[in-house]
């Protein structure tokens, strides 16, 4: 690892690796004064990103938070109406990502994870949240349930929690491993002027119907390629993986850093 990374023609470090590992890439680059890139979680618990934030700041490198969902077309367009008062103060945003379980089999391993669902699909939904009530705005109170319903992992498979922020708004999220269908991804917020929903994922408005004859990947999380399907037109766009990435790679160049996602 540290030889790809102090490598002279290495710009910029993109951290996709297991959790465990996070932290030692990340004092890796510190090292070697290049800029870095961590994909979600940051850390395995708030100690171990503590210690990271830390890291990067005295190295002085360009730092930077992978959260993809709230860049998604369709939630900068609601931002965007946020922002600009449509929906006057808000009170209430929910979020809600639940799949069938994540691919690789370290999420499974408590050590190396450091979490469940909540660490896993559950950074997604906070962050929503916290976008569309308002950054600056502090949270003050958390209440939260989870549980091992099914999987057969040491870590919650399922969680529903509520976060209570100064102002009083309310961030809402709902997160599992034990959903069957695909992967369910959908966002409310109200205000007190106005309503958004919005659904990125699994029912997308586009709907076809196959036997199974010449299908073979439909979207991220299907659990099927037969019956009816619910594939998704630009899945790296509609993820907000591709704007998240040229905005950050944009920012490496530039040298600004994007308030409120960094390391």
């Amino acid at each position: 690892m540290e030889e790809s990374i102090a490598h002279p023609e290495v710009d910029l470090v993109c951290i996709s690796l297991p959790n465990n590992l996070h932290e030692i890439a990340v004092l890796l680059c510190c090292k070697h004064k290049k800029a870095v890139m961590t994909t979600k979680p940051l850390g395995r618990n708030a100690t171990e990103a503590r210690r990271m934030l830390e890291a990067v700041e005295d190295a002085g490198i360009f730092n930077s938070y992978l959260e993809d969902l709230v860049y998604t077309p369709k939630f900068l367009k609601a931002h965007d109406s946020v922002k600009n008062g449509a929906l006057g103060r808000i009170l209430w945003a929910k979020s809600r990502e639940t799949h069938p379980g994540p691919h690789s089999e370290w999420f499974w391993d408590i050590e190396q994870a450091g979490g469940g669902c909540i660490l896993d699909p559950g950074c997604h939904c906070i962050e929503i949240a916290r976008s569309f009530i308002g950054k600056d705005i502090r949270p003050v109170e958390v209440m939260c349930w989870a549980d091992t319903q099914v999987k057969p992992i040491d870590a919650e498979d399922h969680a529903i929690g509520l976060v209570k922020y100064e102002n009083g708004a309310i961030g809402q999220f709902e997160v599992s491993w034990t959903f069957r269908g695909g992967m369910d991804l959908r966002d409310e917020v109200m205000g007190t002027e106005g309503t958004i929903w919005i659904n990125n994922f699994l029912r997308t408005g586009l709907e076809m119907f196959t036997t199974g004859k010449g299908a073979d990947y439909v979207a991220e999380k299907a659990e099927s390629n037969t019956g009816w399907l619910f594939p998704v037109g630009d899945e790296v766009n509609d993820t907000g993986l591709q704007p998240y990435v040229h905005r950050r790679l944009q920012l490496a160049r530039t040298g600004p850093r994007p308030e409120g996602n960094l390391l």
